[in-house]
């Protein structure tokens, strides 16, 4: 009796010991020089999706995909920083993220908010003369984008069929979605790493989070005027999307689920299955799109995105670590900022064949993120090293 006691206690710590090794070992592989491999791919792809939806494909209907796509890896990547934070410091420092935060988003946003309204004013962008009286901007729609509440009233706006965007700004609708999360979920995270909740226990809570946020899309779609709008662009129907990306760092970090993430498991059903699923997501009835979808979409992505991070050199992830997709992808906030304001130029001042336009959007938009990248987003991008915990 006492060997066998013996045996299987031995059994157990060399399970443990084979789980910790293994979760180690995903640990390291998921950080290479402070960066997440493929996820710039990621991101480029997500661009280039919503890109390509802004121009007319396919009606504009994959657009909102890029976007889910963002969202996900957005949570996953802070997340993981964050934990990472925690486990090198013992806590998350809220006011230097804060701050990193601010540094990252608001600079290079400010400046393209700005260069829409000079260009509406000068009549070299869509004035919407209805909205510009006498081509001087409503100073209540500049203030509202730039409190980030522009998913709230873009909504409003459809239901009192006027006009609280400010042209070439109508993408930044996700921003506010991303902002109203961030000011919320480091401290829920903070508090419950600060109470010693285990990984296993926190992802249930974003779980449920995630699910509640679903129920209210139900409900949101049904009570509220135009409430596929609603279910669409507002941060209370569409925050679980990152959430999502969060839940997926903290599985990571418990070590007998990231044993059973392995290659063969994902490449034999996981990704199989997420692929099905969001073929299937295109194909929703309307309902489903707008309640269904996001949640559908956000776990389907879940194993890719693992996948993508811990497995970069497989076959069919090393494209999203080509040169040309990496760049993409660094340059993807820049891009995601400006690419209305300049599909809109080329639409009013390039008269050209269908083709030629899409190049020359293309170009204008890439010059015009290159220029946004290294003359706001470089210089911040100090700023936020010396923010970062030494």
């Amino acid at each position: 009796m006492q060997t066998n006691t013996s045996v299987k206690a031995s059994g157990d710590t060399v399970d443990r010991s084979r789980m910790n090794k293994v979760h180690i070992q995903v640990q390291s592989a998921a950080i290479v020089s402070g960066r997440l491999p493929s996820l710039d791919g990621l991101r480029a792809i997500s661009f280039v999706i919503v890109f390509m939806s802004h121009l007319g494909f396919m009606g504009g209907h994959p657009g909102g995909f890029g976007v889910s796509v963002f969202f996900v890896v957005s949570g996953y990547l802070i997340t993981i920083l964050m934990i990472r934070e925690n486990q090198k410091y013992g806590n998350i420092s809220l006011k230097k993220f804060y701050a990193r935060r601010t540094a990252r988003i608001f600079p290079a946003m400010y400046v393209t908010l700005l260069l829409c309204v000079i260009l509406t004013s000068a009549h070299l962008l869509d004035g919407l003369a209805h909205f510009w009286a006498n081509g001087l901007p409503p100073i209540r729609a500049i203030l509202l984008e730039a409190l980030y509440l522009g998913n709230y009233t873009s909504w409003y706006g459809i239901v009192t069929k006027s006009s609280y965007i400010v042209p070439g700004t109508n993408q930044f609708w996700s921003l506010c979605v991303e902002e109203h999360f961030y000011l919320l979920f480091p401290m829920v995270l903070s508090s419950l790493l600060r109470r010693r909740i285990p990984f296993r226990k926190i992802v249930w809570i974003l779980a449920i989070g995630c699910s509640v946020l679903l129920l209210w899309r139900f409900v949101a779609v049904r009570v509220i005027p135009h409430g596929e709008d609603w279910c669409y662009r507002t941060s209370d129907a569409r925050m679980d999307s990152i959430l999502w990306g969060c839940c997926l760092a903290c599985i990571e970090q418990v070590p007998e689920w990231a044993v059973l993430l392995n290659k063969k498991v994902l490449e034999h059903f996981l990704i199989p299955v997420s692929v099905l699923i969001l073929v299937a997501s295109f194909v929703f009835h309307d309902y489903g799109r707008m309640t269904l979808r996001f949640s559908a979409q956000a776990i389907a992505l879940m194993p890719l995105i693992y996948y993508s991070v811990h497995f970069p050199q497989s076959l069919m992830i090393r494209p999203l670590n080509s040169r040309i997709l990496v760049h993409i992808g660094t340059l993807s906030y820049s891009l995601y900022l400006v690419h209305l304001l300049t599909v809109g130029l080329c639409e009013l001042h390039v008269h050209v064949g269908k083709i030629m336009f899409w190049a020359t959007s293309a170009i204008v938009t890439w010059v015009a993120a290159l220029l946004l990248h290294w003359s706001v987003e470089r210089p911040f991008e100090q700023l936020r090293s010396r923010l970062r915990r030494t």
